[in-house]
């Protein structure tokens, strides 16, 4: 933990010619912000890039990116926010300077919001003429009712309200100090390597207060009758059931209980309703309850079939996940287990996105 309150976590990654990934987290995200929508977000990423870093544009910026073999992604959501550095062992040092600029000297060129707002009001009144646009929209407005970065609230309106400033403060607010902030690194090197750049350029991020994110709330269907079937606006017979959880809470354990259970629903489904009834090519299901920081919950049943097999497919879906339960045996969970531990073991390899 350095005096600025940044946390650094390193480990080595015994894979050769595996790139060098810096993490850069740090808790607050959006909430931090008093007013924020999914289009002004979106925008603000654009403006900064094209704006560029320190009086570099974003072509002379992405020039010398390229020829460094360095890239930078940033990350924003409603609790969280930073950004990833992917480079290589020979280019350290350019990669943590360019770290400490991305926190430090993101630019608001006024030429170039005006230039991206032009460009993101055709790309938003097109993709809100498209069908398939306004139909998950109109489901994600059923699913998720007033959340504010639900992609049904996506307008024009929106660009009408965002500002140079508003940019510039979007930065300044989350990028004020770092305190708070955790660094993962992880890459085909040893730590030694890396300490005295971690000391150089990020413990020189300024402190200031732990940053904790606001009050985010996560609006769900209260009833999961009215989204249970969709049509689709292509007729090409595909739907889904959605089945919610108003409560679904966070735990590991119940994370693997609800991939176990959709492992096995799914081999039901197929042993029914495709191969002895062949009432559809495909069918699946999901369990995506709890994803933090999101708490929904809601299993995705997906189809391909006549459409006038789809009240019977419904019946059949309804039915299985009646029995499901009484259909768990420990020996059918066996072979799930070997196959999950397997993931697992295998994930541990990928020290930058597992610690």
């Amino acid at each position: 933990t350095l005096d600025n309150g940044v946390q650094v976590l390193f480990k080595r990654d015994p894979q050769p010619n595996t790139p060098v990934v810096i993490q850069f987290r740090t808790p607050g995200g959006l909430s931090l912000l008093p007013d924020y929508d999914l289009v002004r977000v979106q925008l603000a990423r654009e403006v900064i890039i094209a704006s560029g870093l320190r009086g570099l544009k974003s072509s002379a910026l992405g020039n010398l990116f390229r020829l460094h073999r360095t890239t930078t992604s940033v990350f924003l959501s409603e609790t969280e926010h930073g950004f990833t550095v992917n480079t290589v062992p020979d280019q350290l040092d350019f990669a943590f300077r360019a770290l400490h600029v991305v926190a430090r000297e993101g630019q608001v060129d006024d030429d170039a919001f005006e230039s991206v707002v032009a460009k993101s009001r055709n790309r938003l009144s097109a993709t809100r003429a498209n069908p398939q646009f306004q139909f998950a929209a109109a489901r994600s407005e059923v699913l998720f009712p007033g959340a504010k970065l639900n992609i049904a609230t996506m307008s024009t309106a929106s660009l009408d309200a965002a500002s140079p400033d508003w940019v510039r403060q979007l930065y300044s607010t989350l990028y004020a100090h770092a305190s708070g902030t955790w660094v993962l690194i992880s890459g085909p090197l040893e730590a030694e390597s890396v300490k005295s750049k971690v000391l150089s350029y990020i413990g020189s991020l300024p402190d200031g207060p732990v940053r904790r994110p606001g009050n985010v709330e996560y609006p769900i269907a209260s009833d999961p009758g009215v989204v249970r079937q969709q049509s689709n606006p292509d007729d090409r017979s595909v739907g889904a059931l959605f089945f919610l959880e108003a409560n679904p809470g966070f735990d590991d354990r119940e994370v693997l209980v609800r991939t176990a259970y959709a492992s096995l629903l799914t081999d039901n489904l197929i042993k029914e309703i495709r191969e002895k009834r062949a009432l559809v090519y495909s069918i699946s299901a999901q369990a995506q309850s709890p994803d933090y920081p999101k708490p929904h919950g809601m299993i995705v049943v997906s189809f391909v079939a006549d459409p006038a097999n789809v009240a019977e497919i419904e019946r059949a879906v309804i039915d299985i996940v009646d029995e499901m339960a009484e259909a768990v045996s420990k020996r059918g969970l066996v072979p799930l287990r070997k196959m999950m531990l397997r993931g697992f073991e295998k994930s541990l390899e990928k020290p930058a996105y597992v610690l």
